[in-house]
């Protein structure tokens, strides 16, 4: 605790070995207010040295002024970079500092405004989801048309991960359109049908609808049992009188 270091000063650490050190219980508030009522140390300001030669300080402010006008003064750090700059920057630094205050390039900024609008992004990446759900309409085969899926077809599915929530719209067109899980074994179920219907073989025992679907008893939802079990065995019934 007592180490020398270059951490910050804790507070709560120098507390604890004041209470450990002094025999009476302390009142921090009281202590804070008497520490605050000791009067404040101004600090005084170094006297700037200042050349009793005129006529050099006049002499050394024109050289330097015309350095400035030069093309070599894009910033103080070409200017120092000659001879000429350097030797007369360090004579007024040291004895007309003011003055080179005022009369010096001003600091280049390396600062660079790469803000986003994201705003205009959210709309623009919600117009290119709309058209990859409009293209997507209807294909029967595709795989499950979740939020992954959707990115991956824009390839923006990092953009998405993690800034999703600065995309209002694209965050209202995932819960709009993104296919559960639900939904999904439905069409896949509808996909095993068509498939059935165009060989002709519609008759299939449902267990096996369920396994062309890639479905099991442990892994299929309620939607899709209620189909394998209702909707289908009644749409075979169907077809066999017809």
């Amino acid at each position: 605790m007592f180490r020398k270091h270059r951490r910050v000063f804790s507070y709560l650490q120098h507390f604890i070995v004041w209470l450990s050190l002094r025999d009476s219980n302390v009142d921090l508030l009281e202590e804070l207010e008497n520490a605050c009522a000791f009067p404040k140390i101004e600090r005084r300001e170094r006297p700037m040295r200042t050349t009793k030669n005129l006529e050099k300080r006049t002499q050394n402010r024109n050289q330097w002024l015309s350095i400035l006008k030069s093309s070599q003064a894009e910033s103080l750090k070409k200017v120092r970079g000659t001879v000429i700059g350097a030797r007369l920057y360090s004579w007024l630094y040291r004895y007309d500092r003011k003055w080179l205050n005022i009369h010096k390039p001003k600091r280049a900024s390396n600062y660079q405004n790469h803000r986003v609008d994201w705003q205009a992004r959210d709309r623009q990446i919600a117009k290119e989801l709309l058209s990859i759900k409009n293209l997507a309409e209807g294909r029967i085969y595709d795989p499950r048309h979740s939020k992954s899926w959707f990115a991956s077809k824009i390839a923006k599915k990092s953009l998405i991960e993690k800034k999703l929530y600065k995309l209002p719209l694209c965050s209202l067109f995932f819960d709009r359109y993104s296919e559960s899980v639900e939904e999904y074994q439905t069409r896949r179920l509808s996909r095993v049908m068509v498939q059935l219907i165009e060989c002709k073989d519609v008759l299939r025992p449902v267990c096996e609808i369920e396994r062309l679907a890639g479905l099991s008893r442990a892994r299929s939802r309620k939607p899709a049992r209620e189909i394998l079990r209702l909707d289908i065995p009644a749409w075979q019934r169907a077809a066999a009188l017809s």
